[in-house]
């Protein structure tokens, strides 16, 4: 915890009543206070609607001022290197990743999609080499949890993207460029899964897979936040 400190400190001169009569007319009164506050160290998941709804009445402009305005507060409120950490969890009905991750154990590659029709119907199966970022929900009941990944079916799945210009995720960071980057780089498209933009919260607010950077939950003073 980085501790700040203030003091205040007041003096105010008052004419008396009853002093008079000893010859004293006025009396300086004089008070000091002084307060010790600290930062915890926090993380905090912004998990933000990037979907299509967001681009009537201002919506995305609203939220992403909304946002940045609060980033410049913790950047504004950390004393300390990696004291304050964000992530960003752009969401729709799939969140995304940086291709980087295609190789990560955690990744099933099972998705499939139909396209064209009649005798020019076929069906794609998704391959590292084809994903572009995007991740379903998991498999019931790990859709709703942070259970570790493991067996199939607690793995994530890479799929097709549902829309090309969803913004991907940015993992916990104390980098407040970067993280007003990825702010200004939404744009509201496609339906809402509000449940995988909980679920990818929680688990960059987690230690392991998929998303490593968060701190031991036994870090003394840590404050882990989802704010949605």
């Amino acid at each position: 915890t980085a501790e700040l400190n203030t003091r205040a400190e007041r003096r105010l001169t008052m004419e008396t009543s009853l002093a008079r009569v000893i010859g004293q007319d006025t009396m300086t009164i004089k008070s000091k206070s002084q307060s010790t506050w600290g930062t915890n160290t926090i993380e905090l998941a912004l998990v933000l609607d990037n979907t299509g709804s967001m681009a009537s009445s201002n919506k995305m402009t609203e939220l992403k001022k909304a946002s940045l305005d609060l980033l410049k507060i913790m950047k504004d409120a950390s004393t300390a290197t990696d004291q304050i950490r964000v992530s960003i969890v752009p969401f729709a009905t799939q969140v995304r990743l940086p291709t980087s991750y295609k190789d990560a154990s955690w990744l099933r590659y099972d998705q499939t999609r139909t396209t064209g029709s009649g005798r020019s119907r076929t069906t794609e199966t998704i391959t590292k080499s084809t994903w572009t970022g995007c991740i379903s929900d998991r498999d019931k009941p790990y859709d709703v949890n942070d259970a570790s990944p493991g067996a199939n079916a607690t793995l994530y799945p890479a799929d097709f993207c549902a829309q090309s210009s969803l913004t991907p995720i940015r993992p916990l960071t104390s980098d407040w460029t970067a993280l007003e980057s990825t702010v200004n780089a939404m744009t509201p498209v496609g339906n809402t899964n509000v449940t995988i933009g909980a679920a990818w919260g929680m688990a960059s607010l987690s230690q392991g897979a998929p998303l490593p950077e968060a701190a031991a939950a036994t870090t003394p003073d840590a404050m882990p936040s989802l704010a949605e």
